[in-house]
C-alpha cells in the first residue's frame, strides 16, 4: 500500500488507494440505501463528467405455463439510453509514519473506522436523497392499514412503525410491478 503523488493545479495531493479500497469494502455491510444503486464502472471519468448507461425495462408480457403441444410465447422488453453526472465525495484523516510508530493503538484500524462511519453516512444520504424523488409513496396509516401515491406526494403522515403487513404488501406491489410495465 504505497503513497502516490499527484500533482494538480492547486499543488500536490497525498492518495493512498489501497486504505481507499479497504474504507470501501469495510463500509459494505453498513450501507442501508446504497446497497440498492448500482454501481457503473467508467474509468478516467472525473466530476460533472457526464457517464452514459442502458436502462432496461421488464419484458412486456409474463411467462405461464404451458401445455404439451403449446408454441413457446414470446415477449419484449425495451432498452432506453440515460446519462448521469459524476459526483466526487471525500474526506481525508491526515497522519504521519511516525504516530502509526509511536502510537499505543493502531492508528490505521482507528482512521479504517472513522473514515467507514463517515462513508455510510454520506453516500447512504446521497443515494436516500435520490430514492426520496420517487414518484411512489408508501405510509404506514395503522397496523393494517397504508395510503399509497404516485404523484410524488404522501397524502398522509406515518401514524406506525413499518411492520410485517406493510413490508408485504410493499414487496407484493413491487412483484406485481416486476411482471408488467
Amino acid at each position: 500500500m504505497g503513497l502516490e503523488w499527484v500533482t494538480s493545479s492547486l499543488g500536490g495531493v497525498l492518495a493512498n488507494p489501497g486504505l481507499s479500497k479497504e474504507v470501501r469494502i469495510a463500509a459494505q455491510a453498513a450501507n442501508k440505501f446504497r446497497q440498492f444503486a448500482s454501481i457503473k464502472a467508467d474509468f478516467g471519468k472525473g466530476v460533472a463528467d457526464s457517464v452514459n448507461f442502458d436502462k432496461i425495462s421488464n419484458v412486456v408480457s409474463s411467462g405461464g405455463t404451458l401445455t404439451e403441444t403449446s408454441t413457446m410465447p414470446g415477449t419484449y422488453f425495451t432498452i432506453v439510453k440515460d446519462t448521469l453526472t459524476v459526483t466526487e465525495y471525500g474526506i481525508s484523516v491526515p497522519f504521519t509514519g511516525k504516530l502509526e510508530t509511536v502510537s499505543a493503538s493502531g492508528v490505521k484500524n482507528l482512521t479504517i473506522k472513522a473514515l467507514k462511519n463517515d462513508q455510510v453516512k454520506v453516500l447512504d444520504k446521497a443515494v436516500y436523497t435520490q430514492m426520496s424523488l420517487a414518484m411512489h409513496k408508501y405510509v404506514a396509516s395503522s397496523a393494517t392499514a397504508s395510503n399509497w401515491t404516485s404523484n410524488g406526494t404522501a397524502t398522509l403522515t406515518a401514524s406506525t412503525n413499518l411492520n410485517a403487513f406493510h413490508t408485504k404488501e410493499i414487496v407484493d406491489k413491487l412483484l406485481m410491478k416486476t411482471h408488467r410495465i
